[in-house]
């Protein structure tokens, strides 16, 4: 079976973050985390004003959240959004999902399972993964 392009493009998956006791759950797509992202993502952290630099770079690859506004909206993933949010919350979903990319990466290097496809593609692993 052949493997496209839009198959790396059909992924999600979701994790929860603890936030002073709550679980927020957040979506992504990691395919969207892309090598350019990733540069993108570096530079970020190395800059003087790390969260301002990764609100943009994390509203493109996230999906869905359930962070809600004052009136009980979802808020929106777009970085005028989330350029209000404090800087330690943005550096956490940051985190959260840099360290499901890599476990998620490193269960399909450890699963000797890499030389077979089951199924879609975008439904081969949704997890999720919790921080503290």
């Amino acid at each position: 079976m052949t493997v496209t392009l839009q198959d790396l493009k059909e992924d999600a998956r979701s994790v929860e973050v603890d936030v002073k006791g709550e679980k927020l759950t957040i979506t992504y797509r990691p395919s969207s985390y892309t090598p350019v992202t990733e540069r993108e993502f570096r530079d970020a952290l190395q800059s003087s004003l790390p969260a301002n630099a990764m609100t943009g770079l994390l509203a493109g690859i996230m999906e869905e959240w359930d962070l809600l506004d004052e009136n009980g909206h979802a808020l929106p993933i777009d970085r005028e959004s989330m350029d209000c949010l404090p800087t330690w919350f943005i550096g956490v979903v940051a985190n959260t999902i840099m360290e499901d990319m890599n476990a998620s990466r490193e269960d399909r290097k450890n699963s000797g399972a890499g030389s077979q496809r089951r199924g879609s593609l975008a439904n081969s692993r949704n997890g999720s993964r919790s921080t503290s």
